[in-house]
């Protein structure tokens, strides 16, 4: 099994509130050439949380695929002194609204 990312350039653009750089990530998966999932990124240099929130979507991608072929996690990414920490977060507390990526899970389902 091989899997590679395609890096996107990523977006910047500053706060409305506060002015601070936010960066918005795009990822695409492909697992042994084929596309496997796609995931999205956000994080802030300001005071908009110590965190990377991310939306990451497994399922069918073909062009007459259609999200409801896919499903979504959503989670968020920060440190601690010496580790990075991951925990999985219900969609609703996460930044993305989008659902191209697909059905997002709970917590708990997923």
């Amino acid at each position: 099994m091989h899997d590679t990312i395609e890096f996107e350039a990523p977006e910047e653009s500053s706060c409305e509130c506060c002015g601070s750089k936010t960066t918005r990530l795009t990822r695409f998966v492909s697992r042994d050439g084929n596309a496997f999932a796609v995931y999205f990124a956000v994080f802030s240099d300001g005071n908009h949380g110590d965190w990377v929130d991310v939306l990451v979507g497994f399922g069918l991608w073909g062009e007459d695929a259609d999200p409801s072929e896919r499903t979504a996690i959503s989670f968020r990414i920060w440190t601690t002194a010496d580790k990075f920490q991951v925990g999985i977060v219900d969609p609703d507390d996460g930044a993305w609204t989008t659902d191209y990526l697909g059905q997002k899970l709970s917590r708990d389902d997923a």
